[in-house]
């Protein structure tokens, strides 16, 4: 990432804590944890980075845009709790706070913003959208508040995306088995859940084929302690619950600093075979 380990101040105002520069901080501290900071609050420009855009499409155009480009809008779940802090999020949504509505709003016409700017490209293909809304074990709030509240906003941005003619991509970590055909019925095209904090088997079974999975290896287990032939099966494994070609299966494994040499080469392997 390049940052300094350390405190540093992100452009929403959240102070965030770095122990090294090789992975995301965390937030220890939030502008909105009190709402009577809100009437003075300063959104960021949504377009902040702009001045980057016309280098990528420079690097597109000089490459014959022979790779697919996926720009990057932002989160709308996990700003909200950057900003205002996750406990007092939850409980915001308990007591159906106003000023909570308020923010979704505003931080949904942020990434709409975003949307609408990367949408002017035709050097761009599709646009990410992230959140993660599992726990290891369950949603973090309830189906039906996450329905009622957050569903609508995701198929807001989702449309606009469609109405630029991109690709809709999604990414969650965490246990999300019971929002996923809430997320295909939204119109995303591509999901990225993490399939392994679940029965895997049973999200093929029911979802393949409905929508392109862009594949989750199990970067819990296998991929940093599993052996190389174990990672080889896992791969074939994937392939078989999510490959259809009808949705289609995007071959995808993080590796993190724990991944051994070896099961990264096996994985790359695996995927070019299969």
């Amino acid at each position: 990432m390049g940052m300094q380990a350390g405190l540093v101040e992100d452009e929403w105002g959240v102070c965030w804590h770095y122990l090294t520069g090789d992975f995301e901080g965390q937030p220890v501290s939030h502008p909105l944890a009190d709402y009577r900071a809100l009437d003075d609050y300063m959104f960021p420009d949504p377009l902040g980075g702009r001045q980057s855009a016309q280098a990528m499409v420079e690097t597109v155009r000089a490459d014959g845009h022979r790779h697919y480009v996926i720009a990057v809008v932002g989160n709308l779940w996990q700003q909200l709790h950057h900003i205002r802090g996750f406990e007092n999020c939850m409980l915001d949504l308990a007591d159906g706070r106003q000023e909570f509505l308020y923010l979704i709003d505003r931080v949904a016409d942020y990434l709409l913003a975003r949307i609408n700017f990367w949408c002017q490209f035709e050097e761009v293909d599709g646009l990410h959208i992230g959140d993660d809304w599992g726990s290891q074990t369950s949603l973090m709030i309830a189906p039906a508040m996450w329905r009622r509240i957050f569903k609508p906003v995701y198929g807001r941005l989702v449309s606009a995306i469609h109405a630029g003619a991109k690709h809709a991509h999604f990414h969650t970590d965490g246990y999300t088995f019971d929002i996923l055909s809430d997320l295909i019925e939204i119109g995303f095209d591509t999901l990225n859940p993490q399939v392994w904090c679940m029965d895997a088997a049973r999200v093929g079974e029911l979802y393949a084929g409905r929508v392109c999975f862009r594949g989750e290896l199990d970067r819990q287990k296998i991929l940093p302690f599993g052996t190389p032939a174990e990672v080889v099966q896992h791969v074939k494994q994937a392939r078989a619950f999510f490959h259809t070609s009808a949705g289609g299966y995007i071959f995808y494994g993080q590796l993190g600093p724990d991944v051994p040499l070896a099961n990264a080469e096996a994985m790359l392997k695996a995927f070019y075979e299969n």
